[in-house]
């Protein structure tokens, strides 16, 4: 079978089903399910009632009744400022063809308050006091910040002006952004910053440690940031991970005009919105998902994740994944799995296929894009295009509550 087919390419949730299932026998659920149960419901405890919980970034697991055969776990990890709901047509795919699933928020996105919640990339005390001083006294400098309305649509001029301006108040700045394009193993990151990017990797470890008593081996699924979270968790734990699928990962920013505004501007706390337009965070969080990318494509991980199956899913439609960075990073993990036959699989959405960045649910798009759902594909033939059979319609009409059909909106449209 040639997994890269285009008849294939349509389908990569069952792309990822088929990844994860070649090769295996079932397990059997064991009493041993008791013990991950309770250590699951006991995080899904403390989120509900955490002062400073998120409505409606809840955790939550899928698993078997005890007895039933599983293929194993599947550990999914949503996109930065979403929510596992992200990703429920995926989970609940998976669960219906015969694996357990576990959906945890990555690094507190459970929480409100980001900027003291979630990961952050800050300077140094030391370093940022005084650069601080000099941004916020410069009324050029306030000016063109204000003339940036969401760092999104920073441009090319914009940036450049603020470049000049930064560097002239600061000449330390030129080292202090090349620190962090070194990435977080250097001494130079270390003499400039203070930074908790790692904790996209510790808490990840955490949700594993609760499924490790569950029978069968265990999966990475994520998408953008959490792309880069399950090649994370693969590459610190090359003993627990069997495979990872990852929808477009972001191991780098698409928009390199957008990611050097972040950094100049850093010091500064400049608050940006994302997909959920009630939440602000500073752009200390780009910075850290920014941190985090560079830590996963260290040579020391890509030795480890070079003999561990992967499977990368890319869309030409993508706004905010780097495509060749992913490109080339399948590329360096065929490389050096050399004779030893790990397969690393890619495969592409062409542009006419109208897929966005949230490949595995389309309709996600309605969400975070101004897209005419008119020309995005039915999640029903992008959840199953290969066989009809295995996607029973449960998944496609469960929780509509949360999620009106694709139909539905559609038809809102055309009114």
């Amino acid at each position: 079978m040639n997994l890269l087919s285009p008849s294939l390419v349509i389908s990569t949730p069952a792309l990822a089903r088929n990844i994860c299932t070649s090769a295996l026998v079932f397990s059997q659920l064991i009493c041993s399910d008791v013990q991950s149960k309770t250590s699951l419901d006991n995080f899904l405890h403390s989120v509900q009632v955490h002062p400073e919980r998120r409505e409606g970034a809840y955790p939550y697991y899928l698993l078997h009744n005890a007895g039933d055969n599983v293929y194993g776990t599947v550990l999914i990890f949503h996109g930065l400022t979403s929510k596992p709901d992200q990703c429920w047509r995926l989970a609940q795919y998976l669960f219906d063809t015969g694996f357990n699933v576990y959906q945890p928020c990555i690094a507190a996105h459970y929480l409100i308050n980001p900027d003291k919640n979630w990961p952050q990339v800050d300077l140094k005390p030391q370093w940022k006091q005084p650069i601080r001083e000099k941004f916020l006294a410069d009324p050029v400098l306030s000016q063109a910040l204000n003339a940036v309305d969401t760092v999104n649509n920073v441009t090319q001029e914009q940036l450049n002006f603020v470049m000049q301006r930064v560097n002239e108040l600061s000449p330390d700045m030129a080292d202090i952004i090349s620190a962090i394009n070194v990435g977080d193993y250097s001494e130079k990151f270390q003499r400039f910053y203070e930074s908790s990017h790692l904790r996209y990797l510790q808490e990840s470890e955490s949700r594993l440690e609760e499924v490790q008593s569950l029978p069968g081996p265990i999966f990475t699924i994520g998408l953008s940031v959490g792309g880069a979270v399950a090649l994370g968790l693969a590459a610190a734990h090359p003993d627990k991970i069997s495979k990872v699928v990852a929808y477009a990962p972001l191991l780098r920013e698409l928009n390199e005009v957008k990611r050097q505004f972040s950094l100049k501007a850093g010091p500064l706390d400049v608050k940006e919105t994302g997909w959920d337009p009630r939440l602000q965070f500073t752009l200390g969080c780009f910075a850290a998902t920014d941190v985090f990318k560079n830590h996963v494509n260290h040579d020391g991980n890509i030795d480890t994740l070079a003999h561990i199956p992967t499977f990368v899913a890319l869309t030409e439609n993508d706004d905010s994944a780097d495509i060749p960075t992913n490109q080339q990073f399948n590329a360096r993990l065929i490389a050096r799995a050399g004779r030893s036959g790990t397969p690393h699989l890619e495969s592409m959405y062409t542009s006419s296929e109208h897929v966005p960045h949230p490949i595995y649910d389309p309709i996600e798009a309605r969400h975070c894009y101004n897209v005419d759902l008119s020309l995005l594909p039915d999640p029903d033939i992008v959840i199953n295009k290969i066989n009809t059979k295995t996607c029973p319609q449960s998944l496609l009409t469960s929780r509509t509550q949360n999620y009106p059909s694709y139909k539905q909106e559609v038809k809102k449209k055309e009114q």
